[in-house]
């Protein structure tokens, strides 16, 4: 890997069949939420600003590694029920890069997202009842590696019943215990820990923080 040239993570994402979404003013106050959301939370990690573009996509530029997957995960989830396409491409910038506006860069990192988010519409174009994600870069070995472990997280994600994800919200994202969780959903902590059990969010998890921590492979992080 060239480490002489500065390069970055763009990510490009779209709302799938937002079209047929009927509510689509509360569709839209929820995107714009979460992409501001965003934008404050990770700033030191943000090259250019997450931008929404033709109303149901987004882009943005990141120049660290660290939380590129949790950017994500904090999207698509604050967006659920909705499903949503990414694409990840990693790269040099050619031009040079406005904070505000990320849609005047372009360069390989641009080209290997757009190429990304593509590629899941032909690789999901048959399922459209999960979210998909899909890394591009020019160090195919390393890509390929990334895109079977992100499809394990997102066969294992696309799994989830309502009422386990209810639970994994509660204990993984807002760090309740088990028995806070089971008060809160009006059940017994045993019911709660079987739904955890089911999900395979041990697994879910020990794949999700091997593909964050990974990503430093391409900055050639050690």
């Amino acid at each position: 890997m060239d480490l002489n040239v500065e390069k970055y993570f763009a990510i490009m994402g779209d709302i799938v069949d937002s079209r047929k979404i009927e509510d689509r003013d509360e569709l839209q106050k929820k995107f714009v939420n979460i992409i501001n959301s965003i934008n404050d939370k990770y700033s030191d990690d943000i090259a250019s600003k997450f931008l929404i573009t033709l109303g149901d996509s987004f882009q943005g530029l990141l120049k660290k590694s660290s939380n590129v997957l949790n950017i994500i995960d904090e999207i698509e989830n604050s967006m659920f029920p909705s499903n949503l396409r990414f694409g990840i491409g990693f790269g040099e910038i050619k031009t040079s890069i406005d904070i505000e506006y990320s849609s005047l860069i372009d360069g390989p990192a641009y080209h290997n997202a757009r190429f990304a988010i593509d590629d899941t519409k032909r690789v999901n174009s048959k399922k459209r009842d999960s979210s998909y994600i899909l890394v591009k870069s020019e160090y195919t070995l390393l890509d390929n590696l990334m895109n079977s472990s992100l499809s394990l997280c997102n066969t294992i994600k696309s799994n989830w019943s309502e009422k386990q994800r209810a639970v994994i919200d509660l204990i993984i994202r807002e760090g309740k215990t088990q028995e806070e969780a089971a008060v809160i959903l009006g059940i017994k902590q045993p019911s709660v820990n079987e739904r955890l059990k089911s999900s395979n969010i041990d697994i879910y998890r020990e794949s999700f923080e091997s593909i964050n921590s990974a990503f430093a492979l391409y900055l050639g992080d050690k």
